[in-house]
């Protein structure tokens, strides 16, 4: 039996992962199985291999490519979709906002609105209503073991983020010198020179003329 990854299930035949979308987004076809947010379909840009997110059907773009077209026509960024906000005047920006969020995000109470779950409990508040920074939320909060990574300050971040050379946690439990400097360099990348600096980068970073270290 196959193991499908995180928002993936297994098909009937027992060997095809399927992507497990929910109904606040829309599923690529053909050999693209993944799901992307309902905005971007009819958006002007092709973001499903088999273009099943722009059919012939779409209404005629009079926005440029990658903004958020209103009912009444007007244009605005994707951004203001679910903000809380009546950014096209008809509402048609927040219209679908009450929809589940996928597995890996947050939604925010007043709006609805979904976030990164990383984002959630990180000492600023991407909710217009400062839900994701809830208090008795974020003091409560499990990491997940899996994929997150848990600070001395009880914060969760992504497991990818440890190490980075940058204070994700915000008392710089996620970047203990000792550990870092032991830890190797995912395959393609290398360490920055230096005793001091332990930071993994690409490898075709180095010598193109600009300082990544």
């Amino acid at each position: 039996r196959c193991e499908c990854p995180n928002q993936f299930f297994l098909a009937a035949d027992n060997r095809t992962c399927l992507a497990n979308c929910t109904n606040g987004q829309h599923r690529c076809g053909g050999d693209d199985e993944k799901c992307i947010p309902w905005f971007w379909k009819c958006d002007g840009e092709k973001d499903c291999r088999d273009g099943s997110d722009e059919p012939p059907t779409c209404p005629p773009r009079k926005c440029r490519p990658g903004t958020f077209q209103c009912d009444n026509d007007k244009c605005t960024p994707s951004a203001n979709i679910c903000d809380g906000n009546n950014d096209c005047g008809d509402n048609s920006d927040e219209r679908f906002c009450n929809l589940t969020c996928p597995d890996l995000e947050f939604k925010c109470r007043s709006n609805g609105r979904c976030i990164l779950n990383a984002w959630k409990c990180d000492g600023d508040p991407d909710c217009k209503d400062g839900s994701d920074e809830d208090p008795e939320m974020c003091y409560n909060r499990q990491c997940d073991p899996e994929t997150e990574y848990t600070c001395k300050n009880k914060r969760c971040i992504p497991k990818l983020w440890v190490c980075d050379f940058d204070n994700d946690c915000g008392d710089d439990s996620d970047e203990p010198a000792y550990m870092c400097r032991q830890k190797n360099c995912t395959t393609g990348w290398q360490r920055c020179p230096g005793r001091t600096n332990y930071r993994c980068i690409p490898k075709w970073l180095f010598c193109d003329g600009k300082d990544d270290c």
